[in-house]
C-alpha cells in the first residue's frame, strides 16, 4: 500500500507497536545537542469506548496514558481491511484527503489528523475528538435552529467544501452525521468537516454518476437518475451534488423536516421548479434571502446551482464573509491565500 500512496501521506503513519491493553507509538525527537540530536519518545493509547461507526469504518475513543505529547484524548477511526470486497472503499483516498486538509491553512473546517497507523487486518486514523458528537446527534433532540444558528453553521460547511473544491475534492457523502461540533449555542457555533471515506479527486478519472455513493437523502436529483448529470466535468457535477446536500442540511436545521418528505415531491420539483416548498421555511419565519440561498444551491439541474465561490458571496452568507472584498462581490469568492 506504501508505494501506491503520496508522501505526505507516507510521512503521516504513525510507527506503532499493538499490545493487548494498549498501542504504543514511538516518535523521533531532536534532542538540544549532537550527543542527543534523536532522542526516541513513546505514547500510550488505551480504548476507551466505542462512539460510533457505519459503513465505513468503526471510531472509538482513545486516552492517552503514558507519555502524553499533545493532546490527551482522541478519537481513532478503525477501517477493516477487505481486498475480496468489490464494494470496499479505497482508505488511501481518505488518507490522502485528510492528510491534505490536517494542514495549518485548512484545520479550522476539517477534523484534524493525527496521523495514521495500520495491522494486518485494518486501518486506524487518530483524529481530534469531539465532546459534542455530530450535527445529526445535536439536530435529534433539538428544535428547529434559529436562523442565526443555522447561517453560521452553513457558512462554515460552506467554506469547507470551498477549500475543497479549490483543491479538486467533492465530499460525497456530506450529511449531518459528518459535521461534528466542536462548540455549540449558547456558544458560538463552530463545527468541521469530516469522513472522507467516499470523498474523490477529480484527477482519479471516475465519473461522479459510475457508482451510486452517498446518503439516499442528501443525493441530488442527477445521482437518483431523475436529471441528466450534464455536460460538464465528472467533477463539477460532483461538486454540484454536495451544493444540493448543503441546501438540504440548511432546510432541515431550520425546519427539522426533509426538503421532499416522498420522492414523488422530488419528481414533481424537477419537472415544476416553481413548487420548491419555501412555504416550509416561512412557516418558521425563515427570512426570503436565506430562501433564496437555499433554493439556488438545490435547484434541478447540477450546471444551475451556485459554486461555493458565488454562495460565499450570496445576501446569506456575507455577514460571516471576512474575506470579501468590493472588487470580489461582482465576480468570484477569492481567498487571501488558498494554502495549496
Amino acid at each position: 500500500m506504501k508505494k501506491r500512496v503520496l508522501d505526505s501521506v507516507q510521512d503521516a503513519e504513525l510507527q506503532t507497536r499493538f499490545h493487548p491493553e494498549s498501542t504504543v507509538h514511538i516518535y523521533t525527537e531532536t534532542g538540544p545537542t549532537v550527543r542527543e540530536r534523536a532522542i526516541l519518545r513513546e505514547e500510550h493509547w488505551k480504548r476507551q469506548k466505542f462512539i460510533g461507526g457505519g459503513s465505513f469504518g468503526n471510531v472509538w475513543l482513545e486516552r492517552c496514558v503514558q507519555g502524553r505529547r499533545e493532546v490527551g484524548l482522541r478519537a481513532v477511526k478503525e477501517v477493516i481491511k477487505s481486498p475480496h470486497d468489490s464494494k470496499q472503499i479505497d482508505y488511501n483516498r481518505e488518507l490522502e484527503a485528510i492528510s491534505k486538509f490536517s494542514h495549518r491553512n485548512y484545520e479550522r473546517c476539517f477534523v484534524k489528523s493525527f496521523g495514521w497507523f495500520e495491522n494486518e487486518n485494518a486501518i486506524f486514523i487518530a483524529m481530534e475528538y469531539f465532546e459534542h458528537g455530530d450535527l445529526q446527534h445535536y439536530l435529534h433532540s433539538a428544535p428547529p435552529l434559529p436562523e442565526s444558528d443555522a447561517q453560521q453553521i452553513t457558512f462554515q460547511v460552506l467554506e469547507g467544501l470551498h477549500f475543497m473544491h479549490e483543491n479538486d475534492y467533492s465530499h460525497r457523502d456530506l450529511k449531518p452525521g459528518n459535521i461534528l461540533v466542536r462548540s455549540k449555542s449558547p456558544d458560538l457555533w463552530w463545527v468541521k468537516l469530516s469522513d472522507f471515506g467516499i470523498s474523490k479527486r477529480a484527477a482519479d478519472n471516475l465519473a461522479a454518476s459510475s457508482t451510486l455513493k452517498g446518503t439516499l437523502r442528501y443525493m441530488a436529483p442527477e445521482l437518483l437518475g431523475f436529471v441528466e448529470p450534464g455536460e460538464e466535468s465528472d467533477s463539477h457535477n460532483a461538486q454540484a451534488a454536495d451544493l444540493w446536500a448543503l441546501g438540504e442540511i440548511s432546510f432541515q436545521m431550520l425546519t427539522k423536516e426533509p426538503t421532499f418528505k416522498y420522492i414523488n415531491l422530488l419528481s414533481t420539483y424537477i419537472r415544476s421548479p416553481d413548487s420548491f416548498p419555501s412555504a416550509a421555511l416561512r412557516g418558521y419565519n425563515v427570512s426570503e434571502v436565506a430562501i433564496d440561498f437555499i433554493k439556488s444551491l438545490m435547484q434541478p439541474k447540477p450546471e444551475d446551482r451556485q459554486t461555493t465561490s458565488k454562495a460565499l458571496l450570496q445576501a446569506w452568507m456575507l455577514p460571516y464573509n471576512s474575506h470579501t472584498t468590493e472588487t470580489s462581490v461582482s465576480t468570484e469568492y477569492v481567498w487571501p491565500t488558498s494554502g495549496k
